[in-house]
């Protein structure tokens, strides 16, 4: 189960942000490392952004891969 924290990403992976204080706009975004391996990203069209440190959006995360159904 997936619960809603303002503590930012701290491995990379597939998670949900939103914005904090209208609890609004809920997406998925991909984190991974930058080309040094030292610091995490968000993933978008234009390239990696960093996390910024006064983020205020509230994340949930990540999202574990799915595993195979028993037969």
């Amino acid at each position: 189960m997936l619960y809603w924290t303002k503590e930012k990403p701290t491995e990379p992976g597939w998670y949900w942000r939103r914005n904090a204080s209208t609890k609004s706009h809920a997406k998925m975004v991909h984190i991974q490392y930058d080309f040094t391996g030292k610091v995490l990203c968000v993933e978008k069209l234009i390239g990696l952004l960093p996390l910024k440190e006064d983020d205020t959006r509230e994340w949930a995360g990540p999202i574990g891969k799915p595993r195979e159904k028993p037969e």
